[in-house]
């Protein structure tokens, strides 16, 4: 939708975020994916579900930056280069907030708060909190 909308000088937002240096690479398992208003799943969980759909392998899917499949080589160089730079979200709560800006930690508590609505759907969906109705004591004499 970026790629769409522009900003009122009519800036395309998309391309001003990414000459601006404001997209951050993320590993999949931060990015929560929204099918509808009632659904969040996290992009990791997705790219398994197409990859098992398709009988691929999860990085058979991957994209290079000219559009065309990864080759095998392709692959192990840019699954290094990802292990180099993988943020676990540990690593990421460790940070120091005096190096987060206002922006980030909104953003970031947006994101956990997103991530808790997931798990407590995904917790509730297993086991079903129980009826918070109390019982009446009836005397009887």
């Amino acid at each position: 939708m970026l790629a769409a909308r522009r900003f009122p000088d009519g800036g395309v937002m998309l391309q001003w975020l990414h000459a601006g240096g404001h997209l951050k690479k993320v590993p999949t398992t931060l990015v929560l994916m929204t099918p509808n208003k009632q659904t969040l799943i996290p992009l990791n969980e997705l790219n398994i579900m197409i990859a098992e759909q398709k009988g691929v392998t999860v990085d058979d899917l991957a994209v290079t930056e000219s559009g065309k499949s990864a080759t095998k080589k392709e692959l192990a160089a840019s699954k290094k280069k990802k292990e180099e730079i993988i943020v676990t979200s540990e690593d990421y709560e460790n940070v120091s907030s005096k190096t987060m800006t206002p922006t980030d930690m909104r953003s970031r508590a947006d994101t956990l708060f997103k991530e808790a609505q997931a798990l407590r759907k995904q917790a509730d969906a297993v086991d079903p909190p129980k009826s918070k109705k109390k019982e009446a004591v009836v005397d009887v004499e």
